[in-house]
């Protein structure tokens, strides 16, 4: 599906300049504070009502600031001239309330996504961009990407449009422009989506930037922490992380033999790029395993859906040095082999010794010979 021009002229001047949108009434805001003892932070009056009315925890996650004033230009409104304005950082966004402009635009979100690539010393209109558009994805000729599903009804084009402002006035949206809710709160898609290492563990994942957001595939949790959004209001508070972008080449592999009563799944829960493969195994019980490749420095340690470091254990995986871990929701096995970094995940169901043994089964292949194979199934 195309974005028409109507939306690429009308939006991004709209998206360049403001990021958010809040209630039009600001003696409806709430003024209690809510208080989060994960990071000793509290929400209060108009940015407390946007965090719990636009997706709340996980959308931004948790206050990582108080609310401070800032003068100069913000990067958000770069438009308006130098003027002091309040701003709170959260895990995944930077909320910034600017007094000077005209309802609904008071309250922006930041553009982090854009801010977070460029602090890393990336340029994203030097990276790769699609031809064309793909069948069944939203397509940005404005930024020359696509936004996809990777698997079906789940994924970055599903995520990208259930997220959008829910208090955006009706009169504010013409009949052309029936996505500036999303454009407004996630932004352009400004990468195509490739593996990337994830700085918070150190492991790879498939991963798409957008102005305000970035979007990250993990398969390996329960299906509905499939699609997360990236930790970029503490990577841009900790620029000693930077983010890390892999070589074009990565070692594919295909297993040769699977556990008991799983078998590969058909090609659109599998994804393939020049940066890795990610392989879904599963029964009719459902998915059961994935395995992961990316070209990229492994991390040493696994971080929990709970923010918490896992408990590794030495183990030797195809005759290489690799890590198991208990994850919430069953075992990984890690190792790196050929200058690639390999993960494979599944529920407690399927043992640490069975996965070693699918990880031994492992034959290299080149990428033509995977998405083939993957076709058949």
């Amino acid at each position: 599906m195309s974005i028409p021009r109507a939306i690429a002229s009308a939006a991004l001047i709209l998206l360049v300049t403001w990021a958010s949108i809040f209630s039009p009434d600001p003696a409806s805001a709430a003024t209690s504070e809510r208080c989060f003892p994960e990071t000793g932070q509290c929400l209060s009056g108009r940015f407390r009502q946007f965090w719990e009315q636009n997706g709340g925890l996980p959308v931004f996650g948790y206050p990582i600031t108080a609310v401070a004033e800032m003068a100069g230009s913000s990067p958000t409104d770069a438009a308006h001239p130098p003027a002091a304005y309040l701003v709170q950082w959260f895990e995944r966004a930077r909320l910034e309330l600017h007094p000077e402009n005209a309802i609904p635009y008071q309250v922006l979100l930041g553009r982090v996504g854009d801010e977070r690539l460029r602090a890393s010393g990336v340029d994203w209109q030097t990276r790769p961009r699609a031809t064309e558009p793909q069948p069944g994805c939203l397509w940005f000729e404005q930024t020359g990407h696509n936004i996809c599903d990777q698997a079906t009804g789940r994924g970055f084009k599903t995520t990208w449009i259930q997220s959008s402002l829910k208090d955006f006035p009706a009169a504010y949206i013409p009949d052309f422009l029936p996505y500036l809710r999303n454009l407004a709160f996630m932004g352009l898609p400004l990468t195509e989506p490739t593996m990337e290492v994830n700085a918070a563990d150190g492991q790879a994942y498939l991963t798409q930037w957008f102005e305000r957001a970035r979007l990250e595939w993990h398969p390996e949790q329960p299906e509905r922490y499939h699609v997360l959004f990236g930790l970029l209001g503490r990577e841009l508070a900790d620029q000693s992380a930077p983010a890390t972008f892999p070589p074009q080449m990565v070692a594919y592999r295909w297993p040769t033999q699977l556990p008991a009563g799983l078998a590969i799944l058909p090609a659109d829960f599998a994804h393939v790029t020049d940066h890795g493969e990610i392989l879904a195994l599963g029964n009719t019980a459902g998915v059961q395993a994935y395995l992961s490749a990316g070209a990229y420095a492994g991390g040493s340690s696994y971080i929990t859906s709970d923010g918490r470091p896992a408990l590794a254990t030495p183990i030797v995986v195809r005759g290489q040095p690799g890590l198991s871990y208990v994850i919430p929701h069953g075992n990984l096995i890690a190792w790196q082999e050929d200058a690639t970094s390999y993960a494979i995940s599944s529920p407690s169901s399927i043992s640490v010794d069975n996965l070693i043994a699918l990880a031994n089964a492992l034959e290299p292949v080149d990428r033509v010979t995977l998405q083939q194979r993957l076709a058949q199934h």
